[in-house]
């Protein structure tokens, strides 16, 4: 259902994208039911308590889509916050 309503995507990581908001929508329901009933999962239950970072590599694994480079590895590390910022800064310049 969540492919369904995501409409056309397009681009080198489309594919990528599209299995991300997939699973991100799962694993959001899932933290949902998990909070209010206490439910843990029988299939994936590595999702729940699953990063975004985990996510994609499940999907880099399990599909051969390769990584944008704007998913993080650790967000908050000094590094990624640069290579962040580097990417933010180089398509402002860009803009008309």
């Amino acid at each position: 259902m969540t492919h369904a309503i995501q409409g056309p995507q397009t681009g080198a990581y489309a594919p990528f994208t599209r299995e991300f908001e997939a699973y991100a929508a799962q694993r959001e329901m899932m933290r949902r039911l998990n909070q209010a009933y206490g439910w843990r999962p029988k299939s994936s239950p590595w999702l729940l308590d699953a990063n975004d970072w985990e996510v994609a590599k499940h999907i880099r694994l399990e599909y051969g889509y390769p990584v944008p480079p704007w998913v993080l590895e650790d967000p908050l590390a000094p590094v990624e916050l640069d290579k962040a910022f580097r990417a933010v800064t180089k398509r402002l310049t860009r803009v008309p």
